[in-house]
C-alpha cells in the first residue's frame, strides 16, 4: 500500500521506496558475530586462485597464509577489483592505470593498453577473457558517493579478451558494480543506483532485469559452492537518502557547501562523529546505537539461487561494526566477507 501511495503522490519518482527486510532478508546478527581472521585498513577485494586467497588493500595485493597476509605486489594505484583466471592467473584493476594479468608470484604477464577508471568488479571465463564493470567515467571507485549524489549514469560493462584489447558491451548504466558468469553464458551484473541485478547478453549487450527493488545498493557477485551466488550489499537504502536524491536544489547546495563526510548519504562506516546526519536521539540514546534505526552504514551479504532468488542473508545491523561489505565468497568450506568499513576479513558461520 505504501508503495502504491508513493507512486500516486510522487509519479515522478524514479524507483519504488526501499522494501522491508523480511523473509530471506530478515535482519540478524550473523555477520556481526563473524570471526575476524585478518585486519588491514582499506581492505576491499578478495579472490581465490588455486589454493590461495588473494586480498587487496589500497595499492597492495597480498595472499592469506593462515591468518597472516603476505604481500605479493605493490602497485602505483589502488587495486579496485580482483578476479582469478585460468592457469593460476590473477587479474587486477589498478585505478587510473591498466588492467593487468599476474602470475602467482605477482609478476606481470599482460597489460591492457587503455587505462582503467573506476573498475569495480572482474570475472574471468575459461578462455581467459576478463569481463569488467565500470562504475563511473566521472569518479574514482573510492568516490562512489559522488556518483550517487550527482545521479551518475556513466557506468558500463566490458570485456578484455585474451590477446586483444578491451571493448565495451553496454554503456549508460547507473554504477555497474558487480559481474558474474551465469551457466547459460550470460553476464549477471549488479547496478547499484538502480538497486537491481541484470542479465546481459555479452554478444549484443541486451539486458533484462532479474532481481529488482533491492533494499540496498548491490555490489560484487561471486559464484557459491553448490550453486547460486553470493551478493555483497555495501549499504542499505533509506527513505531520507532517496528523498534527497529527488531534490536537486538541496543536493546541489549540500555538495557545494558541506564536507562529503557529512552529506546525507550512505557510508561504509559510521558513528565516529557527532557531526554525521541523524545522530540525534532517534539513533543514539544514552550512548546506545539502536539496531533498528535508519542506517547510515550497514553490513549485508545475501545468498542467491541459480535463478537469482534470495535464499538467506547475513547482517551487521546499525549498532554493529562489520559494515560496508564489498566482497564475499566461500573458500575451503568457509564463507569469507570483507568489511571495508571495519578493515576486516571475516569468517562467517554459514548454513550447510
Amino acid at each position: 500500500m505504501f508503495q502504491f501511495l508513493s507512486k500516486w503522490f510522487r509519479p515522478e519518482a524514479e524507483s519504488l521506496p526501499p522494501p522491508m527486510l523480511d523473509g530471506p532478508w530478515s535482519a540478524n546478527d550473523r555477520l556481526e558475530a563473524a570471526k575476524t581472521i585478518a585486519a588491514l585498513q582499506d581492505m576491499d577485494c578478495i579472490c581465490v586462485c588455486g589454493d590461495r586467497l588473494y586480498v587487496s588493500a589500497g595499492n597492495r595485493l597480498s595472499w592469506l597464509d593462515g591468518e597472516r597476509l603476505v604481500t605479493v605486489a605493490d602497485f602505483s594505484g589502488v587495486v579496485s577489483a580482483l578476479a582469478a583466471g585460468p592457469d593460476g592467473v590473477v587479474v587486477a584493476a589498478i585505478e587510473g592505470h591498466e588492467l593487468v594479468r599476474l602470475d602467482a608470484r605477482g609478476a606481470e604477464i599482460a597489460r591492457a593498453a587503455e587505462p582503467s577508471n573506476c573498475i569495480t568488479a572482474l570475472a574471468c571465463d575459461a578462455s581467459g577473457s576478463v569481463y569488467f564493470t565500470q562504475g563511473s567515467q566521472a569518479c574514482r571507485a573510492d568516490e562512489w558517493y559522488q556518483d550517487l549524489m550527482r545521479l551518475g549514469e556513466t557506468g558500463s560493462v566490458g570485456v578484455w579478451p585474451s590477446g586483444a584489447q578491451p571493448r565495451f558491451i553496454r554503456r549508460g548504466m547507473r554504477y555497474a558494480n558487480g559481474v558474474a558468469l551465469a551457466a547459460d553464458g550470460k553476464l549477471l551484473v549488479s547496478e547499484a543506483w538502480a538497486h537491481r541485478v541484470l542479465r546481459i547478453d555479452p554478444a549484443t549487450g541486451a539486458a533484462e532485469t532479474v532481481l529488482e527493488n533491492l533494499a540496498g545498493y548491490p555490489g560484487r557477485l561471486e559464484p557459491a559452492s553448490g550453486g547460486g551466488f553470493w551478493l555483497a550489499v555495501f549499504a542499505l537504502r533509506t527513505l531520507l537518502v532517496d528523498f534527497v536524491l529527488s531534490e536537486p536544489a538541496f543536493r546541489t547546495e549540500m555538495i557545494e557547501t558541506i564536507d562529503p563526510l557529512y552529506w546525507v548519504r550512505p557510508a561504509l562506516s559510521s558513528g565516529s562523529s557527532y557531526l554525521e546526519p541523524l545522530q540525534g536521539g532517534a539513533i543514539v540514546k544514552l550512548g546506545i546505537r539502536k539496531a533498528w534505526s535508519p542506517p547510515r552504514s550497514y553490513g549485508l551479504v545475501c545468498r542467491l539461487s541459480d535463478s537469482l532468488v534470495p535464499l538467506e542473508s547475513f547482517h551487521s545491523r546499525v549498532g554493529g561494526s562489520h559494515h560496508g561489505i564489498t566482497s564475499a565468497l566461500d573458500h575451503g568450506g568457509r564463507l569469507l566477507a570483507v568489511s571495508k568499513g571495519a578493515g576486516k576479513l571475516l569468517e562467517v558461520e554459514a548454513s550447510a
